[in-house]
């Protein structure tokens, strides 16, 4: 299988953000705060990269109609199936820049 988004996504990038929002001292403050919730729009706006590299690296774009596409991304994955997305944008990321080493 020919991995379309092999050369177009920058895993390093999807990962390291990934990394930073899950250390970020914000994840210390008390809900409803309002630094709190921006960091929850963020790492849901992170999360859709994530979900949309993942998806993107085996099925090419345009393949499945849009509003079938929008249904995936919107669906809720359960904890194994989100480790298995993570793991595999974060493997990813580590053959795109193995200078980098392990994370």
């Amino acid at each position: 299988m020919i991995n379309v988004m092999e050369k177009t996504t920058d895993y390093k990038a999807i990962a390291d953000r990934y990394i930073q929002l899950m250390n970020d001292e914000r994840n210390n403050l008390p809900e409803g705060h309002p630094q709190l919730e921006e960091l929850y729009r963020e790492q849901y706006e992170n999360w859709d990269d994530i979900l949309k590299a993942y998806y993107y690296a085996h099925v090419p774009p345009g393949v499945l109609p849009e509003w079938m596409e929008n249904a995936i991304f919107t669906m809720d994955l359960t904890v194994e199936e989100w480790d298995e997305v993570i793991r595999f944008v974060m493997e990813q990321a580590i053959i795109q820049n193995p200078i980098d080493g392990n994370r």
